[in-house]
């Protein structure tokens, strides 16, 4: 679960803003949404996150941040290289200021803070705590080259404490010390660094980011060998009347010499889900079978026909629409937020969808997740959602700009009254919350044909 994100000179955030996703004690309403650990440190955490905000206020480069930084510590650049860091362009003083992340994670009802500081030049901060209400124990604290240890490592036999210390101070500028914990399987030898592997999981399989242009490769490849997936992906998009009655893959007939020449070596592949280097982003995957042949598969849909009688008629997915497309991207999302835990992460939620599946994928989200520890933030531009009672205030935030075109990130909650408005959707558009377009005016328009104001 997370519990907290910042972020802070990155894109459009120059100043650091927070995204805090614990439960105000303040709302009553709608306590389903609200996961608690048990337990004495128990934080109160909320399973749904929807921000709001203008073209431009930045509320996708808040998706981005956190995408930034799991690549960071997931997705390493070589040894040496200048760290790929967005700062805030629109004061110079930020060129040469460090970008910093930092998240709070709740893992088996215990909670950890995870941060980091970077320049171009190098990792300038790292550090890793175990938090609660009332506790604060450093795992490490990493300044520069110089790193400190929690006391944790007392407990450690002379060797393994070398080990570890060895290895810290061996771990170069540029990268990060848990990537190098990833990397290194310095578990083997140190099996105590669990903490430091459980915050690493949790990145790896617990923080799924999606931005709207991106289509999950793994689609096809799933629905090629895994039956109950295919079943319950038709399911899910017969329940939002797409007018598809399954999804398949259906293999192709390339030349085999070409795609030897394009994909050359037997052990290129291995195995199916290596086809995500070879998946073209819309309906074809290739890979090799289980006998070591090279083949490619499409992704198509299956369409019933007028009557019973009639023959079920495939479709590629270049004749479905944009909505359903969309909901191919979200579906899978959904199944693997049913099922169990993680963050799930997805800008522009609302991208080529009608507001009632929009509002169906949210409620049915919140409604048949109930016990689960899986979690949903969105951006969205769609207004209507204000007006739905499924929503709590609390899960409500605006991103907006300010003079100086640095974005900020404002709770519903923050603002004065809000229990006693009437109507937050006409509330919000009339500006009350911030987040809204600002648009000038356009007689000049008039002007270039000879029109008078």
């Amino acid at each position: 679960m997370l519990v907290r994100f910042s972020v802070e000179n990155c894109l459009s955030f120059r100043d650091r803003v927070e995204l805090s996703m614990i439960a105000s004690e303040e709302v009553r309403d709608h306590p389903e949404h609200v996961i608690r650990a048990g337990g004495g440190d128990d934080i109160p955490v909320l399973k749904l996150g929807v921000i709001y905000g203008a073209n431009a206020s930045g509320k996708s480069n808040l998706v981005k941040a956190m995408l930034m930084a799991r690549d960071m510590i997931l997705d390493p650049q070589d040894v040496g290289s200048r760290i790929v860091r967005a700062p805030f362009k629109l004061d110079p003083a930020c060129r040469d200021m460090p970008t910093r992340f930092e998240f709070e994670i709740q893992i088996d009802n215990r909670y950890f803070a995870y941060g980091f500081s970077v320049s171009a030049e190098r990792v300038e901060e790292e550090w890793l705590f175990e938090v609660g209400r009332t506790i604060e124990n450093r795992v490490f604290e990493r300044n520069g080259g110089q790193f400190e240890w929690g006391d944790w490592l007392g407990l450690l036999d002379h060797e393994k404490v070398s080990f570890l210390k060895s290895n810290a101070k061996g771990t170069h500028s540029t990268r990060l010390f848990l990537t190098d914990c990833r990397e290194r399987n310095l578990h083997d030898t140190v099996p105590e660094i669990a903490d430091i592997l459980a915050v690493i999981r949790w990145f790896e399989d617990g923080l799924i980011v999606t931005l709207p242009d991106w289509f999950y490769r793994s689609i096809p490849v799933r629905l090629q060998s895994d039956e109950l997936f295919k079943q319950e992906m038709s399911r899910y998009l017969r329940c939002f009347d797409t007018g598809i009655e399954t999804v398949d893959v259906e293999p192709m007939d390339p030349s085999s010499r070409e795609l030897e020449r394009t994909f050359p070596g037997s052990g290129y592949f291995s195995g199916l889900l290596a086809a995500q280097g070879t998946f073209d982003g819309s309906n074809e995957f290739t890979a090799r079978d289980e006998q070591g042949v090279l083949r490619t598969w499409r992704l198509v849909s299956r369409h019933l026909g007028q009557t019973e009688t009639e023959p079920r008629a495939t479709f590629e997915m270049s004749e479905e629409s944009d909505g359903t497309r969309r909901l191919m991207q979200l579906v899978p999302a959904m199944i693997a937020m049913m099922e169990g835990g993680g963050v799930f992460v997805i800008d522009e939620l609302d991208r080529s969808l009608h507001a009632d599946i929009l509002h169906s994928y949210l409620a049915n989200f919140l409604k048949y997740s109930t016990g689960r520890s899986s979690q949903l933030i969105v951006t969205t531009h769609d207004t209507t959602l204000l007006r739905q009672d499924f929503l709590r205030h609390d899960e409500v935030w605006f991103v907006e700009k300010g003079k100086d075109q640095s974005s900020r990130l404002v709770a519903l909650e923050e603002y004065k009254d809000v229990d006693q408005s009437k109507d937050l959707q006409q509330d919000y558009l009339l500006g009350r919350f911030g987040g809204v377009p600002v648009i000038r005016d356009f007689s000049w328009l008039g002007e270039k044909h000879g029109e008078t104001a």
